[in-house]
């Protein structure tokens, strides 16, 4: 059985002018909300082995508070350019990748994007994840490559106030 811990970014500045999307960093708020998160999924004793992340700067910056609440170290840390604003089929192409030794593995990114896949992985979880938001899903695969559609057994849900 794996675990996957899906997260969507935290809260981002504005569009403004002179910084594109892919440049825009957390907002107050979202940088208070990405360390609440980190201290809940740590006291939840979650503890991710690989931790895959869009490379986008509000994603490596929702995945830094994360990083360091569970004492994830720079090797088990994948930030790709391609996670920025995929879909449900490339990231779950990207974890059906990912090394069978790891039992747990995060993976922070954007809507509409994480909720597609949430979806597709757990049939009953149909809400759109919002900013700050993720979901721990337990799933009925011994490989990553085997997943498919709802796999998911078990799912707690992690929701800002």
């Amino acid at each position: 059985m794996k675990s996957l811990l899906i997260v969507r970014h935290s809260k981002a500045e504005d569009v403004s002018a002179g910084i594109n999307d892919f440049q825009r960093p957390l907002s107050a708020r979202g940088r208070d909300e990405a360390a609440k998160l980190a201290r809940i999924i740590r006291q939840a004793n979650i503890h991710p082995e690989l931790l895959l992340s869009s490379s986008a700067r509000r994603t490596r910056e929702t995945s830094a508070a994360l990083c360091e609440a569970l004492g994830l170290q720079a090797g088990q840390q994948l930030y790709r350019d391609d996670l920025y604003l995929a879909g449900e089929e490339l990231m779950r192409s990207m974890l059906e990748d990912v090394d069978g030794t790891v039992h747990c593995c995060a993976i922070v990114g954007h809507n509409p994007g994480v909720s597609e896949l949430l979806t597709f992985l757990c049939a009953h979880c149909t809400l759109s994840l919002p900013t700050s938001g993720a979901a721990l899903l337990q799933l009925t695969v011994d490989s990553w490559s085997d997943l498919f559609q709802d796999c998911s057994v078990e799912d707690t849900l992690f929701l800002p106030e």
